[in-house]
């Protein structure tokens, strides 16, 4: 869930801007989110070779839509907010304007981060 740990759904308990309290708050909802809309599929395949396996994959890549190969082979991979997924999963959850202000608070804090982040560069 890196990819999310970004806008509302940001926490980093090492990072100065980040308040601990808010912060948990975002991290449980990014737990949430994960469990409502992320999954992963496990194949067992049992005595493929390296080489076998290497053509495997090269096959899947070549048939998968060109959005789902965009984290192949990245080193970082860039963080984002799913907007409409945390909203509709708010709305099914009916967290409080309380929990809702301190998700509001952490995205100001990633923005004034990622901000300060980008000018360093």
């Amino acid at each position: 869930m890196a990819a999310y740990n970004a806008g509302r759904l940001w926490h980093s308990r090492k990072n100065a801007l980040s308040d601990a309290g808010d912060g948990m708050v975002a991290k449980e909802l990014r737990k949430l989110l994960a469990r409502e809309f992320c999954r992963a599929r496990v194949l067992p395949l049992p005595a493929i070779s390296e080489y076998d396996l290497g053509v495997l994959e090269d096959r899947v890549r070549a048939i998968a839509p060109e959005p789902m190969n965009d984290w192949n082979d990245i080193k970082q991979i860039p963080t984002m907010e799913p907007v409409e997924l945390v909203d509709r999963l708010l709305d099914q959850i009916g967290w409080t304007a309380d929990q809702r202000a301190k998700l509001d608070r952490q995205a100001a804090r990633w923005a004034t981060w990622k901000t300060g982040e980008r000018a360093a560069a």
